[in-house]
């Protein structure tokens, strides 16, 4: 478990500071994209993105730097972002934020800006654990998007080999770890089939979590691991509820399932049923809910006689089983996956 992202905001007060991030493109190592933009016309550095590309190589946190707004006034301010796992071997995750700080203060200072990382204010924490998971990743990562909720929830989207889920302010999000750092070309040890759950809490909303974690400033945070094992263990909370657990045993609740087809039936149509059995099997579906509570609350969803849909589902079960029986394979029920992952994240803090 460790720290995987971290974003901080600076309000702009002096004019010096603004010069120095106009002149950043100059020093060796650092990188700049964008286009910057024109203020009474004046050429201000606001539209650039500056990233110690090649400074420290292979050491330098990916930190990035991006003048927000017109330069002096209200709402300008200096964003600064980092990623701590890269001041090491670049896939592992880390607690010892202290000394990641140094060394992102020492590249932030050898360029000229004068600020202390420690004052920023907090924007966004990405709170990761990796775990290796006994299937490939991409499986879990459509269960997880059709079979759980997040509270408050926003937005919510699957991909091939990952999701993420939350509303403006909060969000988990779970990846194929082991395939991510090697598209990256990172030299690792990752064994197949890990995976990293996130919990990421962002500068949008309430910001609520500011208070509840106590965290409101770069140094607010600690090399304390209890203090990252409390705040990931809120996130799991979020998801992982009294609805879905009981004595730690996850179950998958018909609200849930009537949330996910309505999910369908607007994507769908009329044709949504169809596709959510394509998505997820009808086997698979009938062990995770069983068949009275599938049928009776499709009907509800889509609006079909309950004897006529029964009918339909049974004729598509006796198909499945004959061709599982010919392809001598049958996937875990969901509620399984689920387990496992509530198992290896959150029962683990």
């Amino acid at each position: 478990m460790g720290i995987d992202k971290i974003q901080l905001k600076y309000e702009l007060d002096n004019n010096a500071l603004v010069t120095n991030i106009d002149t950043l493109s100059d020093i060796p190592g650092w990188k700049a994209s964008g286009d910057p933009i024109k203020v009474n016309g004046i050429w201000m550095p606001s539209g650039y993105s500056y990233q110690a590309d090649k400074v420290h190589t292979h050491n330098n946190g990916h930190l990035t730097m991006k003048l927000i707004g017109n330069g002096i006034g209200d709402k300008s301010h200096l964003s600064v972002m980092y990623n701590p796992t890269h001041f090491g071997d670049g896939y592992t995750p880390t607690i010892d934020i202290k000394a990641t700080t140094n060394k992102a203060q020492k590249i932030v200072m050898d360029a000229g800006i004068d600020i202390d990382l420690n004052d920023g204010r907090l924007m966004r924490v990405d709170i990761a654990k990796d775990r290796k998971l006994s299937e490939t990743p991409g499986i879990y990562a459509h269960i997880l998007a059709t079979g759980l909720s997040f509270s408050r929830e926003k937005t919510k989207q699957g991909y091939a080999d990952g999701m993420y889920m939350g509303n403006r302010s909060r969000q988990l999000g779970f990846y194929d770890r082991h395939k991510k750092v090697n598209l990256d070309n990172i030299p690792n040890d990752l064994p197949l089939n890990t995976a990293r759950l996130e919990y990421r809490l962002f500068n949008a909303g309430h910001r609520s979590w500011s208070n509840q974690y106590s965290i409101t400033k770069l140094g607010d945070l600690t090399n304390d691991l209890d203090q990252y094992q409390e705040i990931y263990s809120s996130g799991m909370g979020m998801v992982f509820t009294n609805k879905v657990l009981k004595d730690d045993k996850v179950i998958l609740p018909p609200s849930e399932l009537y949330n996910v087809l309505m999910d369908y039936k607007r994507k769908y149509n009329r044709n949504g049923f169809s596709y959510y059995f394509n998505h997820n099997g009808v086997i698979k579906a009938i062990d995770d809910h069983g068949l009275d509570t599938l049928i009776n609350i499709a009907s509800q969803v889509f609006d079909t006689e309950t004897k006529k849909l029964r009918q339909r589902v049974r004729n598509m079960y006796a198909q499945s089983i004959t061709m599982t029986r010919t392809h001598q394979e049958k996937k875990r029920p969901s509620v399984e996956y689920i387990q496992e992952i509530y198992n290896e994240y959150a029962k683990a803090c």
